[in-house]
């Protein structure tokens, strides 16, 4: 009986997307891309602008487009039209493009640590003059870390690691790392007024440090306290000193003032 009624909502969701997608695109985010290895491109349009989408065969990118595009889990309170937006965890570019979408005004930096995911991120969004692909993890300090993607297609995960600790030793897993004070300096940005945080467990450092919400409106963040304790805990303490409202869309937290 549960396997009739998740398929029913499966198709139910299948359905619903037509409309945007159309037949030919909603057949392979639904079907194809889950089944095959090899990449797939779907084109629809939104505010009669073109979308030209590359997707991974049997990996988690039809998963996060419909978390996305067809969920809209980020589509968030309609006061806030925010100027500024950190996308950190932008994955494969779907949340910048629909932040490009849903608030037309904004410069949206889009930072994926993950190299071969990073690769996606530029192919999805190249044209959008709005959008800043950064191939660095957000981190408590800036420097070089060691980023784990084993898992590369279902996210990855960060280590920190000096330069001059002895595990400091594959250069292949070496990236940037930059805080959110140093993003504003690299891009010239007086502040971020939105952050979307999805980036696998670190931010409990990112939040244990001294960070400055005080120009910050929204923020749309998955937490990792599976994954490493105390993520929800650092997270909940940096808010306290601003009067932020809560709320939970899909996976996400939301934040607002």
């Amino acid at each position: 009986m549960k396997k009739l009624a998740a398929t029913l909502a499966y198709f139910a969701k299948f359905l619903s997307a037509i409309p945007e997608l159309g037949l030919v695109n909603t057949f392979k985010l639904f079907f194809l891309v889950r089944i095959f290895a090899k990449e797939f491109l779907l084109e629809f349009k939104r505010n009669n602008i073109k979308l030209s989408v590359y997707l991974r065969g049997r990996t988690s990118d039809s998963d996060i487009f419909r978390t996305i595009f067809i969920n809209e889990e980020y589509k968030l309170p309609k006061k806030h039209k925010p100027k500024f937006i950190l996308d950190a965890g932008a994955n494969i570019g779907m949340s910048a493009l629909f932040f490009y979408f849903l608030y037309p005004d904004a410069i949206i930096i889009a930072l994926e640590p993950d190299k071969n995911i990073f690769k996606q991120l530029i192919k999805n969004t190249r044209g959008f003059e709005r959008i800043y692909p950064t191939n660095a993890a957000l981190w408590k300090n800036a420097g070089l870390i060691q980023f784990n993607s084993e898992k590369s297609t279902l996210g990855g995960s960060v280590k920190i690691s000096d330069q001059n600790d002895e595990t400091f030793m594959d250069v292949e897993l070496t990236i940037e790392s930059l805080t959110i004070e140093k993003l504003k300096e690299k891009y010239n940005i007086p502040y971020f007024d939105f952050l979307k945080i999805d980036i696998e467990g670190a931010e409990l450092e990112v939040f244990n440090e001294d960070i400055d919400l005080s120009a910050t409106n929204m923020i749309a963040i998955e937490l990792h306290d599976h994954k490493k304790s105390g993520c929800g805990e650092a997270f909940f303490q940096a808010c306290s000193s601003q009067k932020f409202n809560y709320a939970v869309s899909g996976e996400n937290i939301i934040a607002y003032k």
